[in-house]
């Protein structure tokens, strides 16, 4: 199965994939967490989970470049680590784009064209044709 999941979804997905590799084909994380969100905060900010080590199912992460550093951050290392082993990864930022820019009320313009992007990327990070 795959799983779409958003801000600390991914950290439980990436979870489930290193229990059950066999059972998780692929990995969409919005403004995701890659970090156990109850580690201490050196952790939060310094490293990823270490179940992103453990992983090979691909994943597409999709963030806005104004969403918190530390999850920009975090986002970062797990790219890379991921990427170093091989494991099929793509991050998609979003310029201008928030925390939670797919559901915000006060969505800006730019965040509404980030939303319609976002649901159209598929796996490879390009929208459909």
């Amino acid at each position: 199965m795959g799983i779409v999941a958003l801000s600390r979804g991914p950290y439980y997905a990436i979870r489930l994939a290193a229990k059950r590799p066999q059972d998780i084909a692929a990995i969409v994380a919005y403004y995701g967490h890659f970090q156990d969100p109850n580690a201490p905060e050196p952790q939060q900010l310094f490293s990823v989970a270490p179940e992103v080590a453990q992983i090979g199912t691909p994943v597409l992460m999709l963030i806005g470049d104004a969403d918190f550093e530390v999850r920009r951050m975090v986002n970062g290392r797990a790219f890379y680590s991921l990427w170093a082993r091989g494991v099929p990864v793509e991050l998609q930022m979003y310029p201008m784009a928030r925390r939670a820019f797919d559901f915000r009320p006060d969505a800006s313009p730019e965040e509404k064209v980030a939303t319609k992007h976002a649901r159209s990327v598929r796996a490879h990070g390009s929208p459909p044709t």
